[in-house]
């Protein structure tokens, strides 16, 4: 029984990481943002609140 949770374990684990290295490969996030449909002026970086 025990044998059989630490390869499901496994099963779940390798396959977590696979998916995140195919979904890496074909959908690479982007350095800057596209532009947005809702009026927002989005920029990179730090937010300066309250200044």
């Amino acid at each position: 029984m025990k044998k059989q949770f630490i390869v499901i374990v496994l099963v779940v684990l390798v396959s977590l990481i696979v998916d995140y290295g195919i979904r890496g490969y074909y959908y690479p996030q982007k350095d800057d943002f596209e532009l947005s449909g809702t009026g927002w002026i989005l920029e990179k970086g730090a937010p300066e609140a309250f200044l």
